[in-house]
């Protein structure tokens, strides 16, 4: 509730509201590990059962990891995401209903994936929780009714995700890593879930969720002896298949070609005008396994560069610089593909080169310096301690005994752990920096606003080398460089009077002092509704409110504001004020015309659509905002505005006005969506009424 109010008070007004003791103990030498292995046993069907006792709480979780190569879905990408949503959707024993109810009754949970399944309970209840899993794990009922309408959310988050600037960049990183004919790189899209069928389905689960490669991972407040009996009495008949290892074979229908890095530094922008911010990742392909001799130094290498909040990026990105909040690296392990190492950060648009170019600093300096024994011994120490703490878990315990098993390591490789971390030296660090840490052939993905970061990074250099720039879409294809410049032949005039003859003309509008409106929505089953008021020239009341109650209240009255919130009220800061003085509500575009910080700057395209954009400038020069007007229609289509949490990051809200209906002959847009996340938050009008009685109390006298 609390960040839906954030939202809405931040779209509506684009308002912005002890030091730590980091020092560590001397390092000593490693802590000898005792490491208590579960009881394990292999049943005849090659399914492994680990058991890990823990009876100081009464619960008991249980989990089911089905260790399968990457799979290839190809055109049916999206059918594991879909066989996984489907299961617990109702099985050969109890429909979903009934299923569902009695999960609840017994305050369990239960979650599954294609390649995967979880459980958890009180223990007095795990018997017949494992039951359960069992028939909803092995014996699922996929149901057409149910196939739909997953169906249909999975396209739906999908079409989302495609303006969500953290979701693209994610994607766009992977496909740009791997390509998109390997299961790292390969994305679902609408066409390709519209191409999977309730067949497609069962097949895909009747050929991939087998023992062969699977373990049953029991933690908690359970016997051995009840948790061996339960295995083999509803797990123990579930069929291998011996065919299954062919399936992932290189002539098999899910081979797929070995990774490798790109030749050459580069740049590569994802334009995505609706971003407040600069998604940084640098990345390059590495591989790497846990059983790898150079597995614990990179590890620790990597730990040292960005691995933590004490990391070197994290310090001069952030502490030193001030470009960003965090900065990150991470190094990944697989034993089936090629992996990457990452460095990331998310910084303002106006440093985002300045950001670029300390990550590369930083990566060459480990990779040419050695780190002195004080500070890997510091981060030694650190290490040992999260290790230690860990190992309290008796979920550890039993994801350590996992991966001895599935990644083929040796019986004492978690008791030699930390005796290996201690072994790393400075030269090692050195030397794994330059073998996993590739600055000559990496890529930076910047997902941004490319107007706004295109000028900085096209002159950005490197160690004296000016570094190539390549454009790509929002699927990490690459396209031609966008024109930024303002579109010809049309000025800021044309739009606003294109506009303003869409919606009745100038006569109409300027006959309007006042607008009062009522949209409604709802969330998670409760009404949410939005008054708001605007008069001539600069007076604004907005009230949202659920269930009869205020939620949020704000209030301008020309030349004070306030901020009501669950009953506290408090000033409009001054800034807001002077904003709200100079605004000519009800139609704001009437007070652009002369106004010479706003300015039409490019041509956008989306979805097929042309649009013109305007955008407002803020006093330090920087676009606070933009506003995008269909060419074909002159309609004002969608507003984005950056906003500015209380950490101080900033995000780009956004607000979609479709659905113009005329009003006494004036058009107003009757849904007003708001992106939230994966979902949005959809405003619906019930009632619009020009020129009411507005009182300077903002209470609406009508005849």
């Amino acid at each position: 509730m609390r960040k839906l109010i954030l939202v809405l008070f931040l779209f509506a007004f684009n308002f912005s509201f002890s030091q730590v003791d980091r020092s560590l103990p001397e390092p000593g030498p490693a802590p000898k590990i005792n490491f208590s292995k579960p009881f394990m046993k292999v049943l005849s069907n090659g399914l492994t059962l680990m058991v890990v006792e823990n009876h100081k709480l009464p619960r008991v979780s249980i989990s089911l990891i089905i260790d399968n190569p990457p799979i290839l879905e190809k055109d049916l990408s999206g059918i594991s995401s879909l066989t996984g949503s489907l299961m617990g959707l109702g099985n050969k024993y109890q429909d979903k209903d009934s299923f569902n109810e009695e999960i609840d009754f017994m305050g369990a949970s239960m979650s599954f994936s294609s390649q995967s399944g979880f459980a958890s309970s009180l223990s007095r209840h795990f018997s017949r929780t494992f039951e359960m899993f069992s028939n909803a794990a092995l014996t699922p009922l996929f149901q057409e009714e149910e196939f739909l309408n997953e169906k249909e959310k999975l396209i739906t988050n999908i079409e989302n995700n495609q303006k969500s600037v953290t979701a693209v960049a994610r994607k766009v990183e992977r496909v740009h890593a791997y390509g998109r004919n390997h299961p790292n790189g390969e994305f679902s899209t609408k066409e390709s879930v519209e191409n999977i069928q309730l067949s497609d389905i069962e097949e895909f689960y009747k050929s991939y969720f087998k023992p062969n490669n699977a373990y049953l991972v029991i933690i908690g407040d359970v016997s051995l002896d009840l948790s061996e009996e339960l295995a083999i009495k509803y797990f123990g008949k579930w069929k291998s298949d011996k065919k299954l290892a062919k399936k992932f074979g290189q002539n098999s229908i899910n081979a797929f070609n070995a990774v490798r890095n790109k030749d050459g530094i580069k740049v590569n922008i994802v334009d995505m005008p609706n971003s407040a911010n600069s998604e940084i990742s640098f990345q390059n392909i590495v591989n790497l396994k846990m059983s790898d001799e150079d597995y614990h130094a990179a590890v620790l290498t990597n730990k040292i560069l960005g691995g933590g909040p004490e990391n070197r990026l994290e310090q001069q990105i952030r502490e030193v610089k001030s470009f960003a909040y965090y900065s990150r690296s991470s190094i990944g392990d697989n034993k089936y593909t090629g992996t990457r190492f990452r460095a990331t950060t998310t910084t303002k648009p106006s440093v985002t080169d300045s950001a670029i170019y300390e990550i590369a600093s930083e990566i060459k300096k480990i990779q040419t310096e050695l780190v002195s024994e004080d500070e890997l011994s510091r981060v030694k120490s650190k290490f040992f301690g999260e290790f230690v703490l860990a190992m309290q878990s008796p979920a550890t315990l039993a994801n350590y005994a996992l991966q001895i098993q599935s990644e083929n390591l040796s019986d004492t490789y978690f008791e030699e752990y930390l005796t290996n971390i201690n072994k790393v030296t400075p030269e090692k660090v050195r030397d794994v920096a330059n073998k996993y840490f590739d600055l000559e052939n990496g890529q930076f993905i910047v997902t941004g606003k490319g107007s706004e970061i295109i000028d900085q990074l096209d002159k950005l250099e490197i160690e004296g080398n000016s570094i190539p720039l390549q454009f790509l879409s929002i699927d990490g294809d690459p396209v031609e460089t966008p024109n930024y410049d303002a579109p010809t032949g049309i000025s800021k005039k044309d739009v606003l009077d294109n506009y303003i003859k869409a919606i009745g003309g100038m006569e109409k509008v300027k006959g309007v002092s006042a607008v009062s409106m009522l949209a409604e929505s709802e969330v998670q089953g409760m009404k949410l509704q939005q008054l708001s008021i605007s008069a001539s020239p600069n007076k604004t009341m907005l009230e949202t409110m659920m269930m009869g109650n205020t939620l949020l209240k704000i209030i301008f009255d020309g030349e004070n504001g306030s901020m009501t919130q669950q009953g506290n009220t408090m000033e409009m800061p001054q800034e807001m004020i002077e904003s709200a003085r100079n605004s000519t509500l009800p139609f704001e575009e009437l007070g652009w015309y002369d106004n010479d910080n706003v300015r039409i700057t490019s041509l956008y395209e989306e979805e097929g659509r042309e649009f013109y954009v305007l955008e407002l400038i803020n006093s330090n020069g920087d676009a606070s905002s933009s506003i995008f007007y269909d060419v074909a229609t002159g309609l004002k289509y969608k507003k984005t505005e950056k906003a500015q949490m209380p950490d101080g990051s900033e995000f780009l809200s956004e607000a979609f006005y479709l659905d113009y209906k005329s009003v006494d002959g004036i058009s107003f847009p009757h849904t007003l969506r708001i992106p939230f996340g994966a979902t949005s938050l959809e405003f619906n009008v019930v009632s619009i009424t020009l020129n009411p009685d507005v009182k300077d109390s903002f209470i609406i006298q009508n005849d």
